[in-house]
């Protein structure tokens, strides 16, 4: 029933923690496609010893390929009808595997997005009823469910995840998954919500997002995909005017952390990139409209302030 595919790279200890909460599904119609991104670390002894398993699709690569290369990688090799993409610092939540079969034999979902936490132990959660609500239309989503983080809490059609995976898809792997959602939603005609999690993200454990540690390349990625959603929904669509309110604080944020570490070139870049971005853009409009028609999120939206509306514009 579903190909969960697993990209990994030195975290050797996180894998077999993620490994280990997959096996203790309720659900137990599944395979694991485990793409080893050229780890130095003792990952690859470790999933050798899994090899003599069925369930497991083991493939090593020869070279660092990044994430967005191993995920592609890893779906080539999926033969169920359903994806579910995860990194090595995920855990999957027991009842996960179940509540998605109980949706799925009744409904034939595009894809069903869930909810997750954030370094809880997966032991604190037990199943419960849950409600589940159809859309045809990224646009009709829930304030809430409207700007997902991750691509974790989904389970996908194999055959959507290939078209997404067939697109001319920027090459990065800073804010994959925010490109890779993108797509999702501009693609997909039938899906759902199911108000359970699903999975336990682990923040903050060596990940990419973490800013403190960007470079030039990462710096470069964060433009590309910040700036992505422009290029799929229209620049001055209602979707990309609302993520571009929503993520101010966070983008002013990154840019006090990379302004005194990069080139002065680099430095215009970055606000030319933004400021063409954000032409037109009405902030005093946007912050009286959104918390109207997004009532959910309004102590949020109203907390977004103009800070880095000046700071590219100086």
């Amino acid at each position: 029933m579903f190909s969960i595919t697993i990209c990994t790279h030195n975290r050797c200890t996180l894998l077999k923690r993620m490994i280990a909460s997959i096996e203790n599904q309720s659900f137990k119609n599944f395979e694991i496609i485990i793409i080893n991104d050229h780890s130095k670390d003792n990952t690859k002894d470790y999933l050798n010893t899994l090899k003599k398993n069925t369930k497991y699709i083991i493939i090593h690569n020869d070279s660092n390929l990044g994430l967005q290369a191993s995920r592609i990688k890893a779906i080539a090799q999926a033969k169920y009808e359903y994806i579910i993409q995860l990194d090595d610092d995920d855990q999957m939540l027991p009842y996960c595997l179940e509540n998605y079969n109980k949706i799925l034999t009744k409904n034939n979902y595009d894809f069903i997005n869930t909810n997750y936490v954030i370094n809880q132990s997966i032991k604190n959660h037990s199943n419960h009823n849950f409600l589940i609500k159809e859309y045809d239309d990224f646009n009709n989503l829930p304030s809430n469910k409207l700007h997902p983080k991750s691509i974790w809490s989904f389970v996908i059609k194999k055959k959507i995840v290939q078209s997404i995976y067939k697109n001319d898809l920027i090459k990065i792997d800073y804010g994959e998954d925010l490109v890779f959602i993108s797509n999702l939603y501009k693609i997909s005609k039938h899906f759902a919500t199911a108000d359970f999690n699903s999975i336990s993200y682990t923040k903050n454990y060596n990940a990419m997002t973490n800013i403190t540690k960007f470079n030039s390349k990462t710096i470069n990625e964060f433009i590309m995909c910040h700036c992505y959603i422009a290029s799929i929904w229209g620049k001055n669509s209602m979707v990309t005017n609302f993520i571009n309110h929503v993520t101010l604080n966070w983008r002013y944020s990154f840019f006090k952390i990379i302004e005194k570490k990069i080139s002065k070139n680099n430095l215009i870049n970055f606000k030319s990139r933004f400021k063409d971005l954000y032409s037109d853009f009405d902030y005093d409009l946007n912050q009286k409209i959104f918390p109207k028609i997004y009532p959910l999120s309004r102590s949020y939206i109203l907390n977004q302030k103009s800070n880095f509306l000046k700071v590219i514009s100086n």
